[in-house]
């Protein structure tokens, strides 16, 4: 199935577009399955999975947390930030995420970022450089 917070839904629809610019081969787009809600609670496997709308690599990124742990995709990395140069991306919306959104989770919290080792809110808040204040903008 294909769970997406409607945010991204446009980006879903201009999915092939966007392949074609880059000059990547596309089927058919993805029927979207379900919509995710800010603060929604998910069951899977018998786990409960928070639900955190965290837009600004995307309109509709979201950040899946469970217990101490969360899945961040391309939100937060160790040492860096989503992209937000492509279509939909926006640096001071993504910024506002981290720090209103993630931040107050707390210091111990495992992120699992989309791609790249894992690190916790705790390292990012103290040497994340796009969090410290160090860089403004990472393009």
């Amino acid at each position: 199935e294909f769970w997406i917070h409607p945010g991204d839904a446009p980006l879903v629809a201009a999915a092939k577009q966007h392949a074609q610019a880059w000059g990547l081969p596309f089927g058919p787009a993805p029927t979207i399955d379900r919509e995710l809600a800010d603060n929604e609670t998910l069951r899977v496997s018998g786990m409960e999975i928070h639900v955190i709308h965290t837009p600004g690599h995307t309109p509709g990124g979201v950040c899946l947390r469970w217990g101490d742990s969360m899945a961040v995709g391309d939100t937060l990395f160790q040492g860096s930030i989503g992209r937000t140069d492509l279509p939909g991306g926006n640096h001071s919306q993504l910024i506002n995420s981290i720090k209103k959104r993630l931040l107050p989770l707390g210091d111990n919290i495992t992120c699992h970022p989309g791609h790249g080792p894992d690190t916790t809110l705790g390292k990012e808040r103290k040497h994340n450089p796009f969090l410290t204040g160090m860089f403004s903008s990472p393009f």
